[in-house]
């Protein structure tokens, strides 16, 4: 069973990596909210290893990047 809370969450998550690939996909700014991006990087960070979906985190940007790219890097995109 998922909480409530927790299902918010998932959803932000995906919708927040989502909104990121279409904007690339149709080549427009893909700067996502600054505090978007921050309150989904905690959610990412305290969530289990692969945000619980057995996604691959690169593992391609130091600790000091961006908090998008720290973001994007966790959800297995670059």
């Amino acid at each position: 069973m998922v909480t409530g809370e927790a299902f918010l969450q998932m959803r932000v998550i995906d919708l927040t990596l989502h909104a990121w690939d279409l904007a690339r996909a149709i080549g427009v700014d893909a700067r996502l909210d600054p505090g978007l991006v921050e309150l989904v990087l905690r959610i990412v960070e305290s969530s289990p290893g692969g945000m619980g979906f057995g996604i691959t985190p690169l593992g391609q940007v130091s600790p000091a990047a961006t908090a998008q790219a720290r973001l994007l890097d966790l959800a297995g995109r670059c």
